[in-house]
């Protein structure tokens, strides 16, 4: 290890004394030794995912409408209490958890609009993800919440969320506010790169929706 390759030079050194680097690696160890999960539970826990994902797959069309919404909260629900549980005990990755809870949550909202036959405009998913990443993003400050809020966002402005189209009725002022709103923002928390330069592109975007609002004569 290079860590105690350094201890060692600094002990050496007389930078730190025996006892120091002793505790240290004590420290280490046992800290690896508790992150560490057995392969066979590792294995045997994503082959149980894997069958319980299958079964519902195959009878999702038959199932009540109350069990799908309540079967896809809990899902988001569970990411959460994994993500606190993997932060408290410094075990996997809680930022995995809590993308998974985002990507859950806007599924929950496909199956409430589909179960209904709610009318859905291409636009509604993605400002809603594109929110919660932001929420994400305010409460944790970490990049990939932006890459989520970026990817999620651009959606309103593509095919999807009918921008280009002469006539988008997804679109107008109060949503126009609302995105101009978001974007400055997003660019007043972003303090890094990749999320400041998302927040700008985005803002800048905001800005070209105009011509989806404003028809005027000239170039």
């Amino acid at each position: 290890m290079k860590q105690l390759r350094k201890m060692r030079e600094w002990s050496e050194a007389g930078l730190l004394d025996e006892a120091t680097v002793k505790r240290i690696i004590d420290y280490e160890n046992n800290r690896k030794e508790k992150q560490r999960l057995p392969l066979l539970l590792i294995v045997g826990g994503t082959f149980v995912v894997l069958a319980v994902f299958s079964f519902l797959a195959a009878n999702w069309q038959v199932m009540p409408i109350g069990w799908k919404i309540g079967l896809v909260v809990a899902l988001m629900w569970s990411c959460y209490v994994m993500a606190d549980l993997s932060e408290r005990r410094s075990m996997l990755h809680p930022i995995v958890f809590r993308i998974g809870g985002i990507l859950a949550f806007g599924a929950s909202i496909l199956v409430v609009v589909q179960s209904f036959h709610l009318p859905m405009e291409g636009s509604l998913l993605g400002w809603c993800v594109f929110v919660a990443a932001l929420a994400h993003y305010v409460l944790w400050r970490h990049e990939a919440y932006g890459v989520v809020a970026f990817l999620s966002g651009w959606t309103i402005f593509t095919s999807l969320g009918g921008f280009g189209q002469e006539q988008a009725s997804y679109l107008d002022w109060t949503s126009f506010d609302l995105m101009v709103v978001l974007s400055f923002s997003w660019f007043y928390f972003s303090q890094r790169l990749p999320s400041l330069l998302f927040s700008w592109l985005f803002l800048f975007f905001s800005g070209l929706s105009l011509f989806l609002l404003v028809s005027y004569d000239g170039f």
